[in-house]
């Protein structure tokens, strides 16, 4: 983040754009997921709901992910995730993408 700041965002950008897609365009993420993994419709349709609910709407991670990824790290004490994670360049492509 700290080297390659504007490459992490458009990469973080990137990403947020893919999971709208998704969350937006049930159909055309079923066929792409059938075409790149190579399942047929039933499986990408199952697995698309599947891991519709896993997906923001804005690509902030939840708390709950936040707070596991701190458990286990090892991290013993009770840390709040901001002291853990900079959402600097989350914050500055959802807004970008707001514009």
């Amino acid at each position: 983040m700290k080297q390659k700041p504007d490459q992490v965002k458009r990469t973080v950008r990137a990403a947020i754009k893919a999971i709208l897609f998704m969350r937006k365009n049930k159909e055309q993420s079923v066929r792409i997921m059938m075409s790149w993994l190579a399942l047929d419709r039933d499986v990408a349709e199952k697995s698309y709901d599947m891991a519709l609910d896993s997906f923001s709407e804005d690509g902030s991670p939840s708390r709950k992910g936040l707070m596991t990824s701190i458990e286990l790290a090892g991290v013993k004490e009770n840390v709040s995730p901001s002291r853990v994670f900079d959402f600097s360049l989350l914050q500055e492509a959802q807004s970008e993408l707001k514009r």
